[in-house]
């Protein structure tokens, strides 16, 4: 058997609840260093989730439990603490801009006021993104949860600043990030997280924002759109000039393609997932690769359709020129074909030729990761640990008073 870790302990177990999969990792924070300790991966049955909501709750607890003991007996110790990354249509987000003008400029911004402004600004910015959200998903507003806040970019007289303590300046600006999700599908996975002994939920955080995070904090991009492409569902997340703009999801990922494949060649689903896999890895005649992909082309062009209307929704001025892939099926050729051949200039603003290509591990991690034990479905889970470590763990930080604040408030 192995020990329980302790409160002061800084690994991670992370949760990904994915409409194929369920994935645990055990992490450990060595200091700017992410190590992986262990992992488990157990199939979900099918219908278990559908568009990103949770239909079978009672076989997902199971599922999870099982991989949570896989990865914990490869890591031979079992975290305290439990974060879980989300996906899907019921999840969305958003950035909006706001300011503070203070009454003594020429007095310099201690803690205190600090924390005065940023609790004034987050729950303008909360009732203005509900307000949208609930508009777009026609839910009422009281129904939605707050699941991830973050102050995107800090302004002091138009001044760009990592921190403004100890600063003068009449203008504060920050740009606040906002993400919800019904209360029903939260209390769900609450529910996940208390069916494992031992353990606590430290938090749950959008899996495209998880990515954005890491990715500025590498500071190796300052714009681009990430599009994750899941079994079940393709979530998107902007970010122009290192701010997040906001996430959108829409039900369509590599379960569709598997579902026309089975449709075309009369076959089962779990036949034609397989068929779908070795098309993916060239191990296919070219008769029959020709098959497949006609077969997908009309699924395709759908799922262009529904990324040109998720992208409408966003508040841009231009659209990034940089696209980058994450998820199991997003390794399907045809998602990068139909990106780089996509008549962009027709549908947004945009200056240059779009680039796309696949996320890497090096994009959202310092130094050396041991990426040849997990294949890059996992790079969404990863910079969950990633950002978890960064908020929850750095106390100093200006995310540490939004986080506390919005603890409190227990929204």
């Amino acid at each position: 058997m192995f020990n329980r870790s302790t409160a002061d302990d800084k690994s991670l177990l992370c949760l990904d609840i994915g409409a194929s999969t369920v994935k645990a990792c055990v992490f450990q924070q060595e200091e700017k260093d992410l190590e992986l300790k262990g992992y488990g991966v157990i199939p979900q049955q099918h219908g278990n989730i559908q568009g990103g909501s949770i239909i079978n709750l009672s076989q997902t607890i199971c599922n999870v439990q099982d991989a949570v003991k896989k990865a914990e007996n490869m890591a031979k110790k079992s975290p305290k603490y439990v974060v879980i990354g989300l996906s899907g249509e019921l999840v969305k987000g958003m950035t909006v801009t706001l300011e503070h003008k203070r009454g003594k400029p020429q007095r310099r911004l201690d803690a205190q006021e600090l924390k005065t402004i940023i609790y004034e600004l987050q729950w303008q910015a909360f009732d203005i993104i509900r307000k949208q959200i609930s508009d777009e998903m026609c839910i009422d507003e009281t129904d939605l949860k707050l699941v991830n806040a973050s102050i995107v970019t800090i302004r002091v007289d138009d001044q760009p600043v990592q921190d403004p303590r100890g600063l003068m300046g009449e203008v504060i600006v920050m740009e606040i990030f906002n993400c919800f999700a019904p209360r029903q599908h939260f209390g769900q996975i609450q529910s996940i997280a208390v069916e494992l002994p031992y353990h606590e939920l430290r938090g749950v955080f959008i899996q495209s924002f998880a990515v954005c995070h890491s990715l500025s904090l590498q500071n190796t991009l300052d714009s681009a759109i990430l599009i994750d492409i899941g079994a079940g569902t393709t979530d998107v997340c902007v970010m122009t000039d290192g701010k997040i703009v906001g996430n959108r999801s829409f039900s369509l990922g590599g379960n569709s393609l598997t579902k026309r494949i089975s449709y075309e060649l009369s076959t089962s689903f779990d036949e034609a997932e397989s068929i779908k896999l070795s098309y993916c890895d060239s191990e296919l005649e070219k008769k029959s690769n020709k098959v497949i992909h006609e077969a997908i082309q009309p699924d395709i062009e759908i799922w262009i359709s529904s990324l040109d209307f998720c992208l409408k929704e966003l508040p841009m001025r231009k659209l990034p020129e940089k696209i980058l892939l994450c998820g199991k099926a997003s390794m399907m050729k045809e998602f990068s074909d139909v990106l780089k051949h996509h008549d962009w200039e027709h549908h947004f603003p945009i200056e240059g030729k779009m680039e796309v290509r696949q996320l890497d591990y090096a994009d959202i991690l310092h130094g050396e990761f041991e990426e040849q034990k997990l294949a890059r479905e996992f790079l969404p889970m990863v910079a969950v640990a990633n950002t978890a470590y960064d908020l929850l763990y750095n106390n100093s930080s200006v995310e540490a008073i939004l986080n506390a604040i919005i603890a409190d408030k227990g929204v």
